[in-house]
């Protein structure tokens, strides 16, 4: 893309924002709440005519009182502090994410044709052919991996930069390797797999940053609190969004509504049958998806199932739940969301190898020196990263003090949980605050929403939890929102009674690594994937000898051919130090797993812990934290405003230090967005801007603060985008209970 000097046809605005914010997604409406008591006129520019971006929550009509999150949908309010604080500034009310941030110990864990519960994985029913120090679960394997070959006991460095420092044993930093690269060391490849196909997100992409995934203590037991919205993740946006625009009339929305009436007596049964995140998988249900609905341009994020979909559907729930075909009713509500195209790109982004988070965070928050434009994109977060709400309000924060000062304007761009949390961020600056929303939803990736159905319930299209000890800012926010939490049953991960349904096998989560496991393991392999992981690290990385602060300490662990963790994939890890099946083993029990990021992504610096980390949700559906951002943004001032369908095209700085913003008026019907084809561009000038948009977003845009060499890079290596889709579907009753497997949460490898 040239970055030159473009002629555009325009509609020239009568006056120049002060601040225009790109992007009505969380970090759009947060910059504007932020932002809403600046005095100065500020707009939000959205590419559709949705607020929220990946904060994305439907209902269906027969189940209105259930959000069907199609992104976020949960926080830990004791690590998403600020979110959980903003949310009860909002007002917003939280509840408990029943299913909690992953699977507890009677999840039932399908795998490799084994039902078993998760507190057996690492056990004698684990369908793995594992080693026999392998043979444990996934945490306690991974943590030992750490252990057993980093400097991970030894690095003495803060905790905020240890993973920076850990070195496995041969002298490399976790953050300059991949997760892949540690495994490939120090794990058999069965240990890999077993980890891959047991630990959902835990492994996500193995080719990014063994720095991520780096563990300095031994895992837990205890489980974290984990909280949803209760009116949908979305309900956080736009919020934000609300609030900001009734802070002045200098703020202003423009938006679809449409009531529909709610049946009395809805119904309660909803089911999510399929969550995927890798890239094979997401092709085949765009495929579905694409047969059914047409070409999935850009703009497109929720789908009808159709009659196809829903059949292919019901044969993997049979084979899963073990009952016959004529045993499963038709859904009467259906929908599928595909995360993977722009503006959004994928459904979050993970740090690849090489790359000091911090460093890049930073740089990224202002990518140019001498321009006011601020990127609070998600993507580059250091902390709570790009797959947690938090992270978005977080990035925003970064960019708040360069707004100490009394200026003319603001325009956040994006009104997702980043753009609303901006806004709601900047709300007491008495200045005139603008969000710019692509679509008409606020929200972004907090995307909620309830079947007609079953109201009560909300079905998270995006984010639908966090963790309150890890997410402190997220919390924080919330409660300050007001937004009710609650327990998030399905917690982070898998149980011990979690089946695993993995190469034709049914077994508990609690299983995998034993006997049960269907791999052809080492016997240092047969062990929970967390223990595998674990063991990898501690006998292949200096992770117990790396003495560097716990924040950094996975960008110096080094594996034993001294290579850094951070510089290497987590496919490069795995090949080194662990069998193919075990790597096998790894990938099809782990879940969430991308093994082209960094292996610093994945650095285990403690033995796994069987304590079980508290996951909340918010009530009302994650939406409901950035629309609640939105709401008290625009309620703070008359000044701050929303402006939705718009997509920025391009940014261009005047000789008078104004930023001229080009803006792509956008039509969303029926929540599909498409750029308007009249070919017009708007142009609004502001002073300064916060880009609250997500990676793909910051790629395609026309400005050359974006274009410096290293900045490019970042924004093109240095974070993958991960393309991710759920689908839900609500039926008259819980069918699946007759079932002989009748966990919180099952999951299965489809191949």
């Amino acid at each position: 893309m040239k970055t030159g000097k473009k002629l555009y046809r325009c509609h020239v605005a009568k006056r120049c924002d002060d601040v225009a914010i790109i992007g009505a997604g969380i970090a759009g409406t947060y910059s504007g709440w932020r932002l809403r008591n600046l005095n100065q006129k500020i707009t939000i520019y959205e590419y559709s005519d949705r607020v929220g971006g990946r904060c994305y929550t439907l209902r269906f009509p027969e189940t209105p009182d259930i959000n069907v999150e199609m992104a976020a949908a949960r926080f830990v309010p004791k690590k998403h502090k600020l979110l959980y604080a903003t949310l009860r500034e909002l007002g917003l009310q939280t509840e408990k994410f029943i299913v909690g941030k992953g699977p507890s110990k009677d999840t039932t864990v399908y795998v490799r044709g084994e039902h078993l519960r998760h507190q057996d994985l690492g056990g004698d029913k684990t369908p793995y052919k594992l080693h026999p120090n392998e043979r444990k679960p996934v945490k306690q394997l991974q943590w030992e991996m750490y252990k057993n070959y980093t400097d991970v006991l030894t690095t003495n460095v803060p905790e905020d930069v240890k993973h920076y420092y850990i070195k496995d044993v041969d002298g490399i930093e976790m953050y300059k390797q991949s997760v892949m690269s540690m495994y490939n060391k120090f794990l058999t490849p069965e240990a890999q797999k077993y980890i891959a196909e047991t630990s959902g997100f835990d492994t996500l992409e193995f080719d990014i940053s063994a720095a991520v995934e780096v563990m300095t203590s031994p895992p837990l037991n205890e489980k974290e609190e984990v909280l949803t919205v209760s009116k949908g993740f979305q309900s956080i946006p736009t919020t934000f969004l609300e609030r900001f625009l009734s802070e002045s009339k200098r703020y202003s929305i423009k938006t679809n509504i449409r009531f529909r009436n709610i049946k009395t007596n809805p119904l309660n049964s909803l089911l999510q049958p399929m969550y995927t995140d890798v890239g094979i998988h997401i092709s085949y249900w765009k495929e579905l998806v694409e047969r059914e609905n047409g070409a999935v341009t850009d703009g497109d994020i929720a789908f009808p199932m159709g009659k196809e979909m829903v059949n292919i559907t019901n044969k993997y729930l049979s084979h899963i739940y073990k009952l016959p075909l004529n045993a499963i009713p038709q859904p009467i509500s259906g929908v599928i969301s595909l995360w993977d195209n722009y503006p959004y790109g994928g459904a979050w982004q993970e740090w690849m190898p090489g790359y000091i988070w911090t460093d890049v965070e930073q740089q990224m928050t202002k990518p140019s020196k001498e321009d006011d434009v601020f990127v609070v994109s998600n993507a580059f977060n250091s902390r709570s990263f790009s797959y947690w709400t938090d992270g978005a309000l977080q990035a925003v924060e970064l960019a708040m003090p360069y707004f100490a000062k009394r200026c003319d304007d603001v325009a956040i761009i994006g009104a997702g949980i980043a753009g609303t949390y901006s806004g709601w961020r900047l709300r007491n600056l008495n200045q005139k605050i603008t969000i710019y929303e692509y679509s008409d939803r606020v929200g972004g990736r907090c995307y909620t929403l309830q079947f007609p159905e079953t109201p009560d319930i909300n079905v998270e299209l995006g984010a639908l939890r966090f963790k309150p000890k890890s997410h402190t800012l997220l919390h924080d926010t919330i409660r300050k929102l007001g937004l009710r939490v609650e327990k998030f049953e399905l917690g982070i991960g898998p149980s011990n009674d979690t089946i695993v349904a993995v190469r034709g096998t049914h077994l508990r989560h609690q299983d995998l690594g034993g006997f049960k496991t269907p791999y052809i393991l080492h016997s240092n392999e047969r062990k929970p994937v967390d223990q595998l992981k674990w063991e990898m690290f501690k006998n292949n990385t200096d992770v117990l000898t790396t003495n560097v602060p716990e924040d950094v300490k996975r960008f110096y662990i080094k594996d034993v051919d001294g290579i850094e963790i951070y510089k290497q994939s987590i496919t490069s890890l795995y090949n080194k130090f662990l069998t193919p099946e075990a790597q096998k083993y790894i990938r099809e029990t782990s879940g969430f797993a991308e093994y082209d990021i960094s292996a610093a992504v994945q650095v285990v610096e403690y033995p796994p812990s069987n304590e079980e980390a508290e996951v909340l949700t918010v009530t009302k559906g994650f939406q409901s934290i950035p629309t609640t951002l939105l709401e008290r943004f625009l309620n703070e001032s008359r000044r701050n405003q929303l402006k939705l369908n718009h997509h920025l095209k391009a940014i261009r700085k005047s000789k008078s230090g104004i930023y001229n913003l080009y803006f792509q008026p956008t039509v969303t019907t029926n929540g599909r967005t498409r750029i308007s084809s009249d070919g017009l561009l708007i142009k609004q000038c502001a002073k300064k801007v916060i880009l609250a948009v997500n990676r793909l977003s910051l790629e395609r845009l026309d400005w050359q603060g974006l274009y410096q060499p290293h900045i490019r890079e970042y924004l093109t290596k240095a974070v993958k985008d991960i393309s991710a889709g759920k689908s839900y579907l609500s039926y008259n009753s819980p069918w699946w209970k007759s079932s002989p497997f009748t966990p919180i949460m099952l999951y299965q490898t489809l191949h």
